[in-house]
């Protein structure tokens, strides 16, 4: 899957794994739009085949909530794979890591 965007040098599919592991992951765009009204969202990933309304509104918030959008080169089907869904995914967001967690994470680094 050649032209994947990444973020700090990693894979959008080993973003994605770290955070299914640490069950951070928020499906579907009414879920992933409430956690950003909420500023409980890091990060968004946004399918090709995401509806451009969606992807238009996310762009817009991601300049007033201050997150990352990524745009993930493949479709749908491909990015609900790879969060472990059986149905197709557009927009995936992830959730900022508890502070307890994080800590917990440089300590054992």
């Amino acid at each position: 899957m050649s032209g994947e965007t990444s973020v700090e040098n990693r894979p959008v599919g080993s973003i994605i794994k770290s955070a299914k592991k640490e069950a951070r992951l928020v499906v579907g765009a009414k879920s992933v739009k409430k956690g950003i009204k909420n500023k409980s969202i890091d990060a968004v990933i946004c399918s090709s085949t995401c509806p451009q309304g969606y992807k238009k509104d996310i762009l817009k918030d991601s300049e007033t909530f201050s997150f990352e959008v990524i745009e993930f080169d493949d479709d749908s089907s491909r990015l609900g794979e790879l969060c472990g869904k059986h149905f197709n995914v557009s927009v995936l967001g992830i959730k900022k890591a508890e502070p307890q967690k994080a800590k917990g994470a440089l300590k054992s680094a």
